[in-house]
């Protein structure tokens, strides 16, 4: 064949710079994207309950119409007339206070004595009559309301002056209205003195009642356990002295009973026996008192 006569592709060009003896890198790879967050599955915040009330306007100022001016007084205003200063009284329109006419007392007016009454004459057991105990109230020196009483039942008689008052209920061997009240009257510890209205006598059974105040024949103690009874005596019912027991409570005092009246009582000894009791049956009667009334 005949020689081509231009070469059919260009020559192999050489190299444009020295070979790199270290390998390519790898190609940079491209960041990763950040991943997109999953949607909220709840509100982020609760919605509002109530829908906020709109801005309260303003409320219009009202308008206050201007105040015409006056018209001018036609005439000026007269001037006040001054009252004349009185003229001076030539006297004083009282007389000037007198002076005292005598030293006021600088010790107070002794308190009235409430009703006095004259001191009994002391009674001697000897003066008793067909009772075996009597009393007479009296006011002390202190005027304080006092009831003396005297009582001797040492030989008492079955004709005895007495209440019969034994409760129906009871064993007649005990209290039997029909053999004179109580069977034995000897004297003991526990017998006791009392004082009652006159009017307790109307009771379905006779002084059947508390009595208003009282004591043990031996006064100033309770002696009801005692060994030996006290059958004859002379002994003072006063608030000061009376025991607590026999005043307090259920019962009065003396001046309670003077203050809210006074008026009739009936002294009785009787024996720490009865029924219930009351009724307190009844060793013999006294006489009636009528206590002074000084409620006014």
């Amino acid at each position: 064949p005949r020689p081509t006569p231009r070469p059919t592709r260009p020559p192999t060009q050489p190299p444009t710079s020295e070979p790199n003896p270290r390998p390519t890198p790898r190609p940079t790879p491209r960041p990763t994207p950040r991943p997109t967050p999953r949607p909220t599955p709840r509100p982020t915040r609760p919605p509002t309950r109530r829908p906020t009330p709109p801005p309260t306007p303003e409320a219009p100022i009202p308008q206050v119409p201007p105040r015409p001016t006056p018209r001018p007084t036609p005439r000026p205003t007269p001037r006040p007339i001054p009252r004349p200063t009185p003229r001076p009284t030539p006297r004083p329109t009282r007389p000037p206070t007198q002076p005292p006419t005598s030293e006021p007392n600088p010790r107070p007016t002794p308190r009235p004595t409430p009703r006095p009454t004259p001191r009994p004459t002391p009674r001697s057991f000897n003066t008793l009559t067909d009772e075996c105990i009597e009393a007479e109230w009296r006011i002390d020196d202190d005027g304080e309301v006092v009831i003396d009483v005297d009582f001797d039942y040492r030989d008492l008689d079955r004709d005895r002056d007495h209440i019969s008052n034994c409760d129906p209920r009871d064993d007649r061997d005990n209290c039997d209205n029909s053999e004179d009240g109580i069977p034995d009257l000897t004297p003991r510890p526990s017998d006791w003195i009392g004082f009652y209205p006159c009017d307790a006598a109307n009771e379905r059974i006779p002084y059947s009642s508390e009595p208003t105040f009282w004591a043990y024949t031996c006064y100033d103690s309770i002696c009801r356990f005692d060994e030996e009874a006290t059958p004859r005596d002379s002994i003072t019912f006063s608030d000061s002295t009376i025991p607590s027991f026999g005043s307090q409570g259920r019962y009065s005092t003396i001046e309670e009973v003077v203050e809210d009246g006074g008026g009739c009582y009936i002294v009785l000894l009787n024996r720490y026996d009865g029924y219930s009791p009351p009724p307190y049956y009844n060793l013999c009667r006294g006489n009636r008192i009528f206590l002074p009334d000084f409620s006014r």
